[in-house]
């Protein structure tokens, strides 16, 4: 599979120095290419390979806390009409699957609404202790797939609020939860 969108040096550049200024360490890889978690969603939504794309890593041993803080560093670039997206699954156990049209089972319903529940309170603070969670390591044997919803989280800002655009289940427990986040209407 080839997704060929390019990168926006220009873009690479304000975005390594806004972090570079909350005082990450930024290391640019112009060789790496597009993780499967950012081409397959890109993919969907834009097909023809035709916006610019600078994907970032996430630093070793984030939370929930230090992702988020991370999407607000970069929320500015929304001011010049960057989209700033989080891809993953909200429910992610390969090991756990089951045949592609089951029913979700309860642990995985059950976290995606306390999720939910989590981004309609709005803050971060909600999120702290993930491993206090019910099912929270068979939701998510790693964290990976999870984390990237807090930076957008981050990136929206205190203002916004989520809301749920999407969500089914793949293979029963894999689940695709689309959340946009955005400001309250004035």
């Amino acid at each position: 599979m080839s997704y060929p969108a390019r990168a926006d040096e220009d873009r690479v550049d304000e975005t390594a120095r806004l972090l570079e200024d909350a005082g990450y360490e930024v290391e640019l890889d112009g060789d790496r290419g597009l993780d499967h978690g950012a081409w397959v969603p890109l993919s969907l939504a834009f097909p023809r390979a035709n916006i610019p794309v600078t994907a970032l890593s996430l630093p070793d041993g984030s939370t929930p806390e230090t992702v988020y803080e991370l999407g607000r560093t970069v929320a500015p670039l929304k001011e010049t009409g960057v989209l700033i997206a989080g891809s993953g699954s909200t429910t992610h156990n390969l090991g756990d699957i089951r045949p592609q049209g089951s029913d979700a089972p309860d642990w995985a319903r059950n976290f995606d609404r306390w999720l939910d529940d989590g981004l309609k309170a709005g803050s971060i603070d909600y999120f702290r202790d993930l491993e206090a969670v019910p099912d929270f390591r068979r939701n998510h044997p790693t964290e990976e797939h999870l984390l990237p919803l807090f930076f957008a989280f981050g990136a929206a800002g205190q203002e916004a609020h989520a809301e749920l655009l999407h969500r089914s289940y793949e293979y029963g427990s894999i689940s695709m939860s689309y959340f946009r986040f955005a400001a309250e209407a004035a």
